[in-house]
């Protein structure tokens, strides 16, 4: 009974550290003006490599397809990375060409700005999407995926890590992407998913 005592208090203290860490991650991530937990700022080599690669993309539902015909053709998932700690490195992902959903994300936000920027296309904003699932428990992780909000009203959401999930699985096609026009916390609540943080 005494060990058990013991290891409860373990739990205890383990889950309060990362709700600590978490919050305090998300509330940095908010005030950054880069929009990350952490994040490495791109290079000029970067920005070249992007636009070498995206820049000829004619339009929002464009440029998301290929960046998701480019991430289920050579990104992974890295199943020994901790997703708790959140850094993203863009050169890092692209040599390494393995991540968690926190880099794919990032990774579509990194891109899609660069390009938009480039083509001045009527982008509101792009969004890291930080969310956990209602029905799983308070010490399972969460997961990131994006949401690109056009000055019309549109909104857009793409999840890489599930493409190249279903790809990798050789499940199916790669989903694409969905156009809806809720707000990010009624269309997450559609799938049973809280939104912790907006990065």
């Amino acid at each position: 009974m005494k060990w058990f005592r013991r290891g409860l208090r373990l739990v205890l203290c383990i889950t309060t550290i990362c709700t600590l860490f978490m919050a305090f991650n998300c509330t940095r991530s908010q005030n950054n003006s880069g929009g990350y937990s952490s994040v490495t700022a791109i290079t000029v080599e970067d920005r070249e490599w992007i636009l070498d690669r995206f820049g000829n993309c004619s339009d929002v539902e464009c440029l998301l397809r290929c960046i998701e015909n480019y991430a289920v053709q050579n990104l992974k998932y890295d199943y020994n990375k901790m997703a708790i700690f959140q850094h993203f490195d863009f050169r890092d992902l692209v040599n390494s060409k393995e991540g968690i959903c926190f880099d794919f994300a990032c990774f579509v936000k990194t891109v899609f700005l660069e390009v938009s920027k480039r083509n001045n296309w009527p982008v509101d904003k792009v969004f890291v999407v930080d969310i956990k699932h209602k029905h799983k428990s308070f010490l399972s992780f969460g997961h990131s995926y994006n949401v690109i909000q056009m000055q019309d009203g549109r909104s857009y959401y793409i999840d890489i890590t599930n493409s190249i999930y279903e790809v990798q699985m050789e499940r199916k096609q790669p989903p694409g992407f969905e156009l809806f026009r809720e707000s990010i916390k009624e269309y997450a609540a559609k799938y049973n998913e809280r939104v912790i943080c907006l990065h």
